[in-house]
C-alpha cells in the first residue's frame, strides 16, 4: 500500500509541473506535502475555505475581483502599483513590510521561503491587513 501511494504521489507531482497556469498554487503547494494536508485539516472550515482561496488566488482581492467583474481595478491597496495577488501581497508589496515583518519575521519572502509559511501565519498576515 505504502508503495502504490508513492507511486501515486510521484506520479501526481509530475503531471502537476508540466499542467500550464495555477501559479499562485504551485507557488505555495509545489507538489503533495502531506505536512500541508495535515496542516489544513486541522483548522476550522472557514480557515479551510480563506486558505484554498488564497492559494488558488480566488479570493478578496482586487485581482480576482477585477477578473470576475466586481471591481474596477486589479490595483493593490498596499502599494497602489501592482495587481493585488496572493503573491504579491506575500512576498513583494512595499505597502504590507510591517505586517509581513511583525508576522513572519521578513520584510520581503520569495516563493522558495513562502512554502515554509505556516497556512496558518499566512491566514493570520493577511486577517491583519484586513484583505481577508
Amino acid at each position: 500500500k505504502l508503495c502504490l501511494n508513492g507511486i501515486l504521489t510521484q506520479g501526481h507531482n509530475v503531471h502537476w509541473k508540466k499542467v500550464a497556469g495555477q501559479a499562485h498554487f504551485k507557488a505555495i503547494l509545489p507538489n503533495v506535502l502531506k505536512e500541508k494536508t495535515a496542516e489544513m485539516l486541522r483548522m476550522s472550515r472557514t480557515d479551510i475555505r480563506a486558505a484554498t482561496g488564497l492559494i488558488i488566488g480566488h479570493c478578496w482581492l482586487n485581482k480576482h475581483f477585477y477578473t470576475i467583474g466586481l471591481s474596477e481595478t486589479d490595483t493593490c491597496r498596499g502599494c497602489g502599483e501592482e495587481e493585488e495577488t496572493p503573491l504579491h501581497v506575500l512576498c513583494q508589496c512595499e505597502g504590507f513590510i510591517s505586517y509581513r515583518h511583525r508576522l513572519l519575521g521578513m520584510e520581503k519572502t520569495n516563493q522558495e521561503e513562502l512554502r515554509k509559511i505556516p497556512l496558518k501565519k499566512i491566514l493570520e498576515l493577511f486577517k491583519s491587513t484586513g484583505l481577508l
